[in-house]
């Protein structure tokens, strides 16, 4: 009995030792795994805040796009209204420019109708006055710059028997 006992006892001393190698074991493995684990942790940690820095970096990107796409949009807007003033710049100066051409036109024919009314009405007075042979004859030309102004000045020309004749020189023509 004394050898059994021994031989459990044996038995159990080697179980324990078996136990209490397993146990370090496992001890060591988890201070290894926890090392693992804490560096896992870590690794994690840096990783999230890379991906929040990635995120900010994202966010003020998306920011910055919009910012760009309304800044683009008003300056699109504002190039628009600039070329659509300076289209209408452009047709009232060229309105005025064709305005000022028939201005001067008009001026220029005004002031020979005044000359030939005035050669015109010199005709007149010494006719009426007899100080002179009137001449009948009255410049084509003359007679339609007449005739655009006013028609009552050239019907009273043919009403006084003045002819119309083509001289070529209606400006200084005395009639």
């Amino acid at each position: 009995m004394s050898v059994k006992i021994a031989a459990a006892t044996e038995e159990i001393q080697q179980s324990i030792d078996q136990l209490q190698n397993n146990t370090q074991e496992a001890v060591n493995i988890m201070h290894h795994s926890h090392g693992s684990v804490k560096n896992s942790v870590e690794n994690a940690e840096m990783t999230a805040a890379s991906l929040n820095r990635i995120h900010h970096c994202v966010e003020d990107i998306v920011q910055m796009d919009a910012s760009i796409a309304t800044d683009s949009e008003t300056q699109k807007q504002l190039a628009n209204d600039v070329y659509n003033n300076i289209l209408k710049i452009h047709d009232v100066a060229k309105e005025t420019a064709t305005a000022a051409q028939k201005t001067t036109s008009d001026t220029g024919n005004l002031s020979q109708y005044a000359v030939n009314l005035e050669v015109l009405a010199a005709s007149f007075e010494s006719s009426e006055k007899g100080t002179s042979t009137p001449n009948k004859n009255v410049d084509v030309e003359l007679f339609q710059g007449l005739a655009s102004c006013s028609p009552r000045p050239a019907l009273h020309l043919l009403r006084r028997g003045y002819s119309i004749v083509h001289t070529g020189h209606a400006q200084h023509k005395r009639v």
